[in-house]
C-alpha cells in the first residue's frame, strides 16, 4: 500500500497541477510559459511526497504505541 501511495499520489498531484491548476483557464494561467508551470507542479509533487512520508511515519508510531499498550495490558492481566 505505501509503495503505491508513494508513487501514485505525487504523480496525480503533479498532473493535476500541471493541467488544471496551472493550465489554460486554471487558477494561475501559465499555459504560455511551460518552465514555471513545470517547476511549480514539481514543487507541489515534492511537497506531496513529504506529506505522504510524514503520514506514514506518524501512522507507524501510532500502530507501535497501540501494540505496546496491548502487550502491557496483557502482561497486567497475567
Amino acid at each position: 500500500k505505501s509503495s503505491v501511495a508513494m508513487a501514485v499520489v505525487p504523480l496525480a498531484v503533479y498532473f493535476f497541477c500541471f493541467h488544471i491548476v496551472f493550465g489554460e483557464g486554471g487558477l494561475v494561467d501559465y499555459s504560455k510559459d511551460v518552465n514555471p508551470r513545470t517547476n511549480y507542479s514539481g514543487i507541489a509533487a515534492i511537497v506531496t511526497v513529504q506529506l505522504v512520508i510524514a503520514t506514514h511515519v506518524v501512522l507507524a508510531f501510532r500502530s507501535d504505541d497501540a501494540e505496546f499498550a496491548k502487550e502491557a495490558a496483557e502482561k497486567k492481566k497475567e
